[in-house]
């Protein structure tokens, strides 16, 4: 079984050395989301993009986000 809330320790660790890392808020993000604590996942999706706006993969993530989770469809197709 996969440790979700271990992962987001890894990653809140990685980010106590770069706080500015996106990849480590996308996939803490991603693992919140697993943890459907949907809104923590947002804001994670948020920073990374923030951070990185030419990520694709991190607007899929948050696009099924707001698709999936929220019914939020404008957002959904913008990020898409």
């Amino acid at each position: 079984m996969y440790d979700y809330m271990g992962a987001i320790d890894d990653y809140d660790s990685v980010m106590t050395f770069n706080s500015n890392n996106p990849d480590a808020y996308k996939y803490r993000g991603l693992n919140w989301i697993y943890l459907k604590q949907y809104n923590k996942g947002l804001e994670d999706y948020n920073k990374a993009i923030t951070l990185n706006p030419k990520d694709a993969q991190v607007y899929k993530f948050r696009g099924h986000a707001q698709c999936y989770i929220f019914n939020n469809f404008k957002e959904a197709i913008n990020d898409y």
